[in-house]
């Protein structure tokens, strides 16, 4: 079984994920969008070229799990 994304880099207040499913997917501007309407997300930004997502975050709002959580969930949904 393919992970469904996985940590790059992770320091408080910032992740990136590489998650293969950003390669198909089109609608990059709508699914930063989504992320960035959570509570704590300040900043959202997709590379679909190297399928990676950076997250920028509000440690005192907001814990690294969560946002694993929140990825894991969505994307276990479009793949």
């Amino acid at each position: 079984m393919n992970p469904k994304f996985y940590v790059l880099h992770d320091i408080p207040g910032r992740i990136r994920f590489h998650i293969p499913a950003l390669r198909d997917k089109k609608n990059h501007v709508e699914i930063e969008h989504m992320f960035s309407a959570l509570k704590g997300i300040t900043s959202v930004r997709i590379e679909p070229t190297i399928q990676t997502m950076l997250i920028h975050y509000d440690v005192s709002q907001l814990s690294r799990n969560t946002i694993f959580r929140y990825v894991s969930i969505f994307f276990s949904k479009l793949v």
